[in-house]
């Protein structure tokens, strides 16, 4: 059996099963699950800093947070994939938000 039809049944099991996740974009949340436990990425003090310094729209979180899946997907980061893959010629991009997480 090809590895390709091993992942296929795999993959039909578990959409039977129901166990199949996948990502939604919201993009009001609070964060409870991620590293920024503090939010001071999406902190309104800090982006009116960075605002200021770096010239960076507001309202934005930044650095690095938890998985996306868990702890949200926004429209920024399908919009940047999207601009990825077309850069690389590539059918689709996916970020990941740290190497640990992309392995």
């Amino acid at each position: 059996m090809s590895v390709h039809t091993t992942l296929k049944k795999a993959l039909e099991a578990r959409e039977s099963q129901n166990l199949l996740r996948g990502l939604q974009t919201v993009d009001q949340l609070h964060d409870f699950s991620s590293n920024d436990y503090l939010g001071i990425s999406s902190n309104p003090e800090v982006l009116r800093l960075l605002d200021e310094a770096y010239q960076v729209e507001r309202n934005r979180a930044i650095g690095s947070g938890g998985s996306r899946l868990l702890a949200g997907n926004m429209s920024l980061h399908e919009q940047l994939e999207a601009f990825l893959a077309e850069v690389h010629q590539g059918e689709s991009a996916l970020l990941f938000n740290s190497g640990y997480v992309a392995n």
